[in-house]
């Protein structure tokens, strides 16, 4: 996840009662290509353990996994949180639980 300021801040300036971005902030996460990328992982694990080890037992759940092709993200409301991370301290000095709306999708 990433932040994306549309004010194109080139410095930042505090001043009580103000934000230290001007503009639009967007986050940004690619959550259909980290889905995809630890299914694929998964799929290639299970099927790499069962090349090597013949004898394995698979239950039902590893099948279904191995033979369903990843399907995308949901229609629907996903809770996230953000955490700020003070510059220099790696203290995290706030926190808020956002929710993202997925309005494409199945």
């Amino acid at each position: 996840m990433y932040i994306r300021n549309e004010g194109l801040v080139t410095g930042l300036k505090y001043a009580p009662g103000t934000t230290a971005t001007t503009g639009k902030v967007d986050f940004v996460y690619n959550l259909p290509h980290y889905v995809s990328t630890d299914y694929y992982e998964i799929q290639s694990k299970i099927v790499n353990a069962y090349a090597v080890h013949r004898a394995l037992n698979i239950s039902d759940r590893m099948k279904e996994i191995v033979t369903t092709p990843f399907m995308p993200v949901r229609k629907g409301s996903y809770k996230f949180k953000v955490s700020y991370v003070l510059p220099g301290t790696n203290r995290i000095t706030t926190t808020k639980q956002l929710v993202i709306n997925n309005e494409i999708g199945q």
